[in-house]
């Protein structure tokens, strides 16, 4: 999981480079990038599952 935390991060950033200054600060962008991945992929699980067929689940 760290290796595609890290390639979605290396992504996401311009140029590999970080979008704000100073160490608290980048920390809390990467931070709150972590919590918009995570929300983002519990969405996608929960469409996911409200779209299998009943008594059945999404894998």
């Amino acid at each position: 999981m760290a290796e595609s935390l890290n390639s979605w991060i290396k992504a996401h950033l311009p140029g590999r480079r970080a979008r704000s200054y100073g160490q608290d600060n980048q920390h809390l962008d990467l931070l709150f990038m972590g919590i918009a991945r995570n929300t983002l992929s519990a969405l996608h699980h929960r469409d996911r599952n409200a779209q299998a067929p009943p008594g059945t689940t999404a894998a």
